[in-house]
C-alpha cells in the first residue's frame, strides 16, 4: 500500500473540539474517507487503567508525527515516537512518517478491508493490543 497522493500539510481536526461526543468522531470520519484516529501513549504511564494511558489523536493518512506534535502544542517530541506490533516489538518512527498510514497498513496486512471500519478501529481501545503509538523515552528494562 502507498500513501495517498497529495500534500503533506493536510491538517488533523482541531485538537480544541471535544472528542469525548460521538457525533463529532463520526463528523470527522465523514468529511473524508483518508481521516481517522489513532491512540497516542505515554510508555512510562504505570496507571492500572489502559483507557486513562491513551489520548484519541484525530489526523488523516497524510498527517506526519511531526504535525501531530505541532497541532497538540505540547512538549511531544517528534523524533520520540514508537510503533509496538503485539505488545511486543517495537519500531521508532521518523518524525516524517505517518502513523494512521501504519496502522492502516497494519490492520489490511491482517485481514481488515473495509474503509469504513480501518477508520473506526482507530477509536477503540482495545486496538492497543494490536498495534499502538508511543511517545516519549522509554524506560529499558534491566533482568
Amino acid at each position: 500500500m502507498t500513501p495517498p497522493a497529495g500534500e503533506n500539510t493536510h491538517p488533523c481536526l482541531d485538537t480544541t473540539l471535544s472528542l469525548n461526543n460521538q457525533n463529532n468522531t463520526d463528523d470527522w470520519l465523514l468529511l473524508d474517507s483518508n481521516n481517522g484516529f489513532i491512540r497516542l501513549y505515554d510508555p512510562n504511564d504505570t496507571s492500572p487503567s489502559l483507557y486513562s494511558r491513551s489520548k484519541l489523536v484525530p489526523c488523516s493518512m497524510r498527517t506526519t508525527i511531526e504535525q501531530i506534535c505541532s497541532r497538540l502544542n505540547n512538549d511531544l517530541d517528534p523524533g520520540t515516537w514508537y510503533v509496538q506490533y503485539h505488545g511486543d516489538r517495537i519500531r521508532h518512527l521518523r518524525p516524517d512518517e505517518r502513523p494512521l498510514f501504519i496502522q492502516h497498513d497494519y490492520l489490511l496486512s491482517i485481514g481488515y478491508s473495509s474503509v469504513q471500519r480501518l477508520q473506526q478501529e482507530g477509536d477503540k481501545h482495545d486496538l492497543g493490543y494490536l498495534i499502538r503509538f508511543l511517545s516519549g523515552k522509554i524506560k529499558t528494562r534491566k533482568f
